[in-house]
Order: structure tokens, then sequence, then C-alpha cells
């Protein structure tokens, strides 16, 4: 009812009066509906290698700091060696077009084969990686892959 006042007060206002009415009103609704980026929320259910595993990837904005916090919560993981051959761990990868950064180490226990990661990222759209690897420290991601996220970022 008061926007219907308004708005009827503004069709009879000044052109300069009405544009300055409408951008209040414009930024008064985007405040209300939340004008920031968003969590994004991305469940996993089962992969190739790992048909079993359940979990989600949560990345959350935080633009006050100029990144994204990355968090991945699994269940049912199928251990690294079963993955391929040698692997001792799994790792997490950011990868961007050609440009890839090893975010680190997912954290997998073996006798509850849950894993957990958490770590900060650059802001916007990211596909997220993890691979099955001899070590945590390996330059590049080998094949063979537990999990492929592709996370839209800046989620609305």
């Amino acid at each position: 009812m008061m926007l219907r006042s308004v708005a009827m007060r503004t069709a009879l206002a000044p052109a300069p009066l009405r544009t300055l009415v409408l951008l209040a009103l414009c930024a008064a609704s985007a405040l209300v509906a939340g004008c920031g980026p968003r969590e994004e929320k991305l469940a996993i259910h089962g992969s190739p290698r790992s048909s079993g595993m359940d979990g989600q990837v949560t990345v959350t904005p935080q633009p006050e700091f100029g990144n994204s916090k990355v968090r991945v919560d699994l269940t049912f993981v199928t251990p690294p060696d079963r993955i391929a051959p040698g692997a001792r761990t799994y790792v997490v990868w950011d990868r961007r077009g050609d440009r890839l950064t090893r975010l680190g180490q997912l954290q997998f226990d073996g006798e509850s084969r849950e894993a957990k990661f958490e770590a900060t990222t650059l802001p916007g759209g990211f596909e997220l990686m993890v691979t099955a690897e001899p070590n945590a420290n390996v330059p590049l991601p080998s094949p063979q892959t537990l999990l492929i996220q592709r996370v839209v970022g800046n989620a609305r």
C-alpha cells in the first residue's frame, strides 16, 4: 500500500525527482532481497570412480576479503589406492580454463570413509576437482579424478 502511494505521488513529481525516488526504491528492494553474492551449496551424489559417495560442496563468497571459502564434506568415499594404484591421498584443485591451482589436501579418514576440506580461493566461477595422488605436493593433477564439480560463483 505504501509503495502504491509513493508511486502515485512520484508520477506527479518532476522528472528528476521521479528518477531519484525510483532509484531509492530500487536500492531499498535490493537491500531487502540481498544484493550481495550468496552461499552456493552443491549436492554430490556419487561419481564414476566412487558410486556410493555422497556429500556437499559449499562455496561462500567473502567480498570483504576478496575471496571465497570452499568447503567439501563427503561420505562413503572410495580409498585413493582403489581409484589409482600408488595413490595415498586426495588433492583438491581449482580449475579456471587452462589455469590450475592446488588448493590443498582432502582430509580422508579411511576408517569412516569420510572426507573434509576447507580453504579459500579467488571469487567467481571455477571447476572444483579432487584427484587421487601419491602425495599432497604434486604440481599437476593426475587424470584419476574422484570428483569434478562446476561452481557458478557469485550465486544469487
